[in-house]
């Protein structure tokens, strides 16, 4: 996913602030929804789901899922707004991952 925007949009059932959608390069728009957010070495993160994901498997192999550094920028009106930019290290976006399923796996348990 090279240089890709990224704005938030309304969907059926879904509200503004729970998905967001990438342009790429080329004008091909990716929808993600928001699984969780998270806390990592003092930087905020994001779990984001492919919403156009048409796997019928139910394991995580089976979710396109990105991580997305979270940060907040004031959009022309003078609002907070969220951007989210995916990781690009590799390495890192599957260690931060993990630290996200550990998170949603431990939610789950409470």
């Amino acid at each position: 996913m090279d240089e890709m925007n990224n704005n938030l949009e309304n969907m059926d059932g879904m509200e503004d602030d729970d998905l967001v959608v990438f342009e790429t390069d080329d004008g091909e728009e990716l929808t993600f929804s928001i699984e969780d957010y998270f806390f990592y070495n003092g930087e905020e993160y994001a779990l984001l789901a492919d919403v156009n994901d048409e796997s019928e498997e139910d394991d995580e192999e089976g979710i396109s899922c990105i991580v997305c550094k979270v940060t907040s920028e004031e959009d022309e009106n003078g609002e907070e707004q969220d951007v989210f930019t995916p990781v690009e290290d590799e390495a890192m976006a599957e260690k931060l991952f993990q630290i996200a399923m550990t998170k949603i796996e431990e939610d789950d348990a409470e």
